[in-house]
């Protein structure tokens, strides 16, 4: 019976077809840095690996960043973040290729004075100016159309919380701990 490729192997298998000079990785939980380790090795034409990461992380994400040359993010607050664990980081602002608004049939969109459409997750660095913006906008009576992602503050505090628990634990020799517990 032959056994089937699980999802790292097939994009092990498919990195080393393709044999990229860089390897660029957009999902950090999808590989780990024995796969990483294994992909530098085994395919000689890569020269760089890199990721992307703009959302907040914890200590899973961080140490996934172990394995990689550098990481581009999307906020200021992040790039702190991840240059201060020790990781090179590039800043590159999110974009939009105006011409696409060339190539759109605008009979086919609601009109709408404003849209906002990301995230908004309040913390040091994150998006609190974003917010006082469209709180603002809000206040002054403009109509605004908003598409967000919002997280409860809760999540966010648990989330740091876990984030410093995990740092104890490694300080301190105790990292099994996580195993006995797992959140």
């Amino acid at each position: 019976c032959k056994r089937s490729m699980d999802d790292r192997e097939l994009l092990f298998e498919q990195v080393k077809r393709f044999e990229p000079d860089i390897l660029w990785i957009d999902n950090l939980s999808v590989t780990d840095n024995e796969w990483r380790n294994n992909i530098r090795k085994s395919v000689n034409s890569i020269k760089l690996i890199m990721a992307y990461h703009c959302s907040p992380f914890g200590p899973g994400i961080i140490e996934r960043m172990k394995n990689v040359d550098f990481v581009i993010t999307c906020t200021p607050g992040l790039k702190i973040e991840i240059d201060s664990r020790g990781y090179r980081s590039y800043l590159v602002y999110h974009g939009f290729d105006t011409d696409m608004l060339n190539r759109i049939n605008n009979n086919n969109f609601p009109l709408q004075n404003f849209v906002f459409s990301g995230s908004l997750s309040t913390g040091p660095g994150y998006h609190g100016a974003r917010i006082e913006l469209i709180e603002k906008i809000i206040s002054e009576n403009i109509d605004i159309s908003l598409y967000v992602d919002l997280e409860k503050q809760y999540r966010i505090r648990a989330k740091q919380l876990l984030f410093i628990i995990n740092g104890i634990l490694n300080k301190s020799g105790l990292e099994n701990l996580r195993n006995t517990f797992p959140v």
